[in-house]
C-alpha cells in the first residue's frame, strides 16, 4: 500500500498514521479520554464539536483539561497570577485568571484566557459570561455564552502541570438549543 492507497475507511495510509500518531500522543500526553482522542486537524471538519471558526488561546493545568468539553466563564477577570517556577519563565504573562465551569458536571477549574481573547461581557447579576444576543423566556432569561475545548493541547514547555490549548464558542444554533426544550429550567437552568 503506498501512501495514497485508502484503507476501507476511506482513509490513506499517511492520513491512517498520521491520526494514529496525533492520538496516540493525546494518549501519552494523559489529555485522552475514551471517545475523546480523535484528532482534529486545522482547516478540518468542525461540524461534530460545533464550534465556530473563532479559535482562542488558553493555558489550564493537565488535571483540568478535558478535550471537547463545554463550559461557560463564570467570573470577571480575577486579579491573581499563580507563582511560576523560576525556570518557567513568565507562562501567564498575556492571559487573564478566570473560573469557568464545566456543563453537565458543574466542576469550576482555573483557566487562564488570552488577554487578546474576544470574550462578551461578564454579567454580574447572571454570575457568567453573557451571550449578547439571546434571552429567552418570560423572565427574559440572560444566555450564558458557552464555549469548547478544542482536542488538541500541548505541554507548556518545561512542566507537564501545564497544557497550551484552544477554545471556541460552540455554534449559535447549538448554543440555543442547550437553552431549549426539556432539560432545561429557566429558573434552575443546566448543571453548569
Amino acid at each position: 500500500m503506498d501512501g495514497n492507497e485508502t484503507d476501507g475507511s476511506g482513509d490513506s495510509r499517511r492520513d491512517f498514521m498520521k491520526k494514529g500518531a496525533l492520538a496516540s500522543g493525546a494518549v501519552a500526553l494523559g489529555l485522552g479520554s475514551s471517545g475523546s482522542a480523535v484528532a482534529q486537524e486545522d482547516g478540518g471538519d468542525d461540524d461534530d464539536i460545533l464550534l465556530n471558526d473563532e479559535k482562542m488561546d488558553c493555558i489550564m493545568y493537565q488535571n483540568d483539561f478535558r478535550p471537547e468539553a463545554e463550559f461557560i466563564i463564570t467570573t470577571p477577570v480575577v486579579d491573581w497570577t499563580p507563582n511560576a517556577p523560576a525556570n518557567l519563565g513568565s507562562p501567564f504573562e498575556g492571559y487573564n485568571t478566570r473560573m469557568i465551569s464545566y456543563r453537565n458536571t458543574g466542576d469550576k477549574v482555573l483557566f487562564f484566557q488570552a488577554q487578546d481573547a474576544q470574550i462578551p461581557n461578564y454579567s454580574e447579576e447572571a454570575g457568567y459570561v453573557v451571550d449578547d444576543d439571546e434571552s429567552f423566556g418570560e423572565n427574559e432569561f440572560t444566555q450564558p455564552e458557552v464555549y469548547s475545548l478544542w482536542n488538541e493541547a500541548s505541554f507548556y514547555e518545561g512542566t507537564n502541570r501545564l497544557v497550551k490549548a484552544n477554545f471556541s464558542p460552540v455554534e449559535e444554533d447549538y448554543e440555543n438549543s442547550l437553552f431549549e426544550g426539556e432539560g432545561f429550567d429557566e429558573n434552575d437552568g443546566w448543571l453548569w
